[in-house]
């Protein structure tokens, strides 16, 4: 039994020394750099050619009978828009839906295609 409570006293003898008269450490101070920094943005005025509403891998153009005004550049852009024709209606006098035509492009084989109209 002494010698346990003389090995636990000296291990706090001990622990008491590491706190008192440890080694002691210091934070190096950190020094501040300025630094200077530019860019430039151009905006980007390609435009984009329509492409085929039902299959966006295909590209295609306006009908050249039924012109229309080419795409406009930039990040948010228009790269075509539908012109519509509801061909002929009788007026009523209830209520009524009228549907515009589909649109007709040109594809890649320079074939006249109907697509929904689109923008």
């Amino acid at each position: 039994m002494k010698k346990i409570l003389g090995s636990l006293s000296t291990v706090a003898v001990l622990i008491s020394f590491g706190f008192v008269g440890g080694t002691v450490g210091e934070a190096v101070a950190v020094g501040s750099l300025t630094s200077n920094a530019d860019i430039s943005f151009s905006q980007d005025t390609t435009i984009t050619p329509p492409i085929n509403p039902t299959d966006p891998t295909s590209p295609v153009t306006p009908n050249p009978t039924d012109p229309h005004q080419p795409g406009i550049g930039g990040p948010l852009s228009l790269d075509y828009v539908s012109n519509f024709h509801f061909g002929t209606e009788v007026i009523q006098t209830a209520d009524a839906t009228y549907y515009a035509q589909l649109d007709q492009v040109q594809n890649s084989l320079s074939t006249l295609i109907s697509v929904p109209n689109y923008a």
